[in-house]
């Protein structure tokens, strides 16, 4: 059974680890001495006693209480293991390798011949850290003995203004990672239609039915970076309004009474709101989320002129999204690519060239910015594009005069354009610089 959280039993918590300038002057407290000890620790004497009573209040006792008085990120179970140090993280990928015929007389060259992997590095840096300030007043501690549980009262008013606005901070970051990957069109999308009966429920549910099945497949479309990877039913989730949630409930069940298969075989999480409504639902392998803590800090400040003493509760997380697994927007609107075009450039050898790719859709219309490239006309080995990026890479024994850049719309691949890379022939050949 548990124990009461009377003001009685609070006040022996922060006696059972407080250190001997506190437990030595305060006794243990009971029905016929809690009055005494009320005296002896609001007495303008025993200013360190208060000090310390007043600390451990939103300090000791709060992490003890976190669980039950404060709100939870409830998205929480999304996040990676902590960071405890550095400040990024660079996040590989590894494809799979690609077959050939089988030669039983290979030639020396092919023998030998360096084999390149097709690997993939994304870089994820922490965010910046936040702050969140409570003061705990004089007052506050003369109004919590006037009640048998005025200070869990406080407590919990306390704790919840600071825990509960770094969880709901937390957990309006994630989502926007979700909405932000949208607006920028770095999500795979489908179609839907709006709810609103048994037979648009039914279509959405086959849908989202479908989606997860084919997330159990590698398939480079559903990721940013084109990536082979895919999902398990263990890290398959997908998230839902409640709104979503409640018309796929009526909606579903009443189409799928004599039905055993109508339910969604994923994790189910449902949030408040997506930033744009056009997204329905959106389902994800959990690796998408790339959210991870470094620290959480608890500092205190006394203010003796002011009789109170200030908190201050520092979190400093991760807030980023992988490019390389299954992420796919659910939404209203169509979803198309029309044309797709990168600029032309100029380059030296040993460069690196950001190419610069515009992708437009229809109007009212989400258009998914995935694309690939093809290089071809190089003479060296050592010209290519970093695999998963925009990134072309000129070798320092480059001879060709210009490379020709295919670019092609990963949503549709027949959309595709061509541009020119034109390298100037001045410098060195003999050379090819590292770059780390």
């Amino acid at each position: 059974m548990a124990t009461p959280a009377t003001n009685i039993n609070l006040m022996n918590v922060v006696r059972q680890y407080a250190d001997l300038s506190y437990s030595g002057r305060i006794p243990e407290a009971n029905q016929n001495n809690i009055n005494q000890i009320y005296d002896t620790i609001l007495n303008n004497n025993n200013v360190g006693i208060r000090n310390y009573f007043a600390k451990a209040l939103i300090g000791q006792i709060m992490y003890q209480r976190i669980e039950s008085c404060a709100f939870r990120n409830p998205i929480g179970m999304l996040k990676k293991t902590p960071m405890r140090y550095g400040q990024s993280e660079q996040e590989i990928y590894v494809n799979f390798a690609k077959g050939r015929e089988f030669n039983m007389f290979p030639s020396a060259e092919e023998i030998f011949k360096y084999y390149e992997a097709n690997v993939m590095s994304a870089y994820h840096i922490m965010s910046p850290a936040l702050q969140y300030p409570v003061s705990l007043s004089f007052d506050d501690l003369r109004q919590a003995f006037r009640d048998e549980y005025g200070i869990r009262s406080l407590i919990n008013a306390k704790t919840e203004a600071l825990v509960s606005g770094a969880e709901w901070d937390e957990y309006l970051l994630m989502k926007q990672l979700v909405d932000s990957a949208y607006r920028n069109g770095n999500l795979y999308a489908e179609t839907v239609s709006e709810i609103i009966d048994e037979a648009t429920a039914k279509e959405f549910t086959i849908a989202i039915k479908s989606l997860i099945g084919k997330m159990r497949f590698p398939n480079p479309q559903y990721n940013l970076a084109g990536a082979t990877s895919f999902g398990t039913l263990d890290t398959i989730y997908y998230m839902v309004t409640p709104e979503m949630d409640a018309r796929l409930s009526v909606d579903v069940l009443a189409y799928a009474f004599n039905m055993d298969k109508a339910e969604v075989n994923a994790h189910k999480i449902v949030v408040d709101k997506f930033e744009n409504p056009n997204i329905k639902a959106f389902v994800f392998d959990i690796r998408f989320f790339n959210v991870r803590e470094q620290f959480r800090v608890m500092g205190e400040a006394d203010n003796p002129m002011g009789l109170y003493w200030n908190t201050f509760y520092t979190l400093s997380e991760m807030f980023s999204y992988s490019p390389f697994f299954p992420a796919i927007a659910l939404t209203t609107e169509e979803v198309g690519v029309t044309t797709v075009s990168t600029e032309n450039a100029n380059a030296k050898r040993g460069d690196e060239v950001k190419l610069v790719t515009t992708v437009t859709g229809g109007p009212d219309t989400y258009v998914p910015k995935e694309v690939d490239y093809e290089i071809s006309g190089q003479n060296s080995v050592y010209t290519n594009m970093i695999p998963g990026s925009n990134i072309l890479m000129i070798g320092n024994d480059e001879t060709a005069s210009t490379i020709t850049v295919t670019t092609t719309s990963r949503y549709n691949p027949d959309v595709k354009a061509t541009s020119t890379v034109t390298i100037a022939q001045e410098g060195s050949a003999n050379t090819r610089s590292v770059k780390k």
